[in-house]
């Protein structure tokens, strides 16, 4: 297992490798260390506006520390990232601690493709829509790798290299849009669910996305 290590990356099929091209959608190393630009080094320029996160070191390498108030990473909504048919996230994660609410740790909303953490110390990996979604307890206070997949028929969540939950999706397209962000899941005012209606933001460290 990487230690005091973030890793998100996201691809348009389950079968693609970290490093590969096939596939790769966005990949952020978070190892710049300055600047307000969180660098896509997948080749499609979707370059990130780091708003507020701190780089700090880990292990002897940069990450981004959110601080679960205010601090985010917004990769805008370009079109490569604009995904419909399926998509991997992974992401290596350290929550700091308990939640309130349900904050995005990587992904778009609810109703697209989202990874969060909620305050029943869960993980939970959403297509679509609220209630449709994989979940898996996730502790504080130490590093996990997290992997959400959809194929357009099945969802997976893996924890630290083990399947965790799995199901068959409800909807066979990921549907939604809006900004890709890291450290948060950004509210949307005209969700049905109130609940998708609010902005939270994450408690802890992230890096390689």
């Amino acid at each position: 297992m990487l230690k005091d290590l973030v890793s998100c990356v996201v691809w348009l099929c389950a079968s693609a490798a970290l490093g590969a091209e096939p596939g790769l959608m966005a990949y952020y190393t978070c190892d710049e260390g300055s600047g307000t630009t969180l660098k896509d080094r997948s080749g499609n320029a979707s370059d990130g506006v780091i708003r507020g996160a701190q780089y700090v070191l880990s292990g002897g390498r940069h990450c981004l520390a959110c601080d679960g108030v205010d601090d985010y990473v917004d990769c805008g909504n370009p079109s490569s990232l604009d995904l419909q048919d399926a998509v991997t996230l992974e992401t290596w994660v350290f929550p700091e601690s308990s939640v309130m609410g349900e904050p995005g740790i990587a992904g778009k909303h609810f109703r697209s493709f989202l990874l969060t953490y909620y305050t029943n110390g869960k993980a939970y990996w959403y297509i679509h829509e609220g209630g449709n979604c994989c979940q898996a307890v996730l502790s504080p206070g130490c590093w996990h790798h997290l992997v959400g997949t959809f194929d357009g028929t099945a969802m997976q969540l893996f924890i630290d290299g083990k399947l965790a939950d799995a199901r068959i999706s409800k909807h066979k397209t990921i549907g939604g849009t809006g900004p890709f962000t890291i450290g948060a899941v950004m509210g949307d005012p005209d969700a049905a669910d109130p609940a998708t209606r609010l902005t939270a933001h994450f408690p802890g460290k992230v890096a390689e996305v």
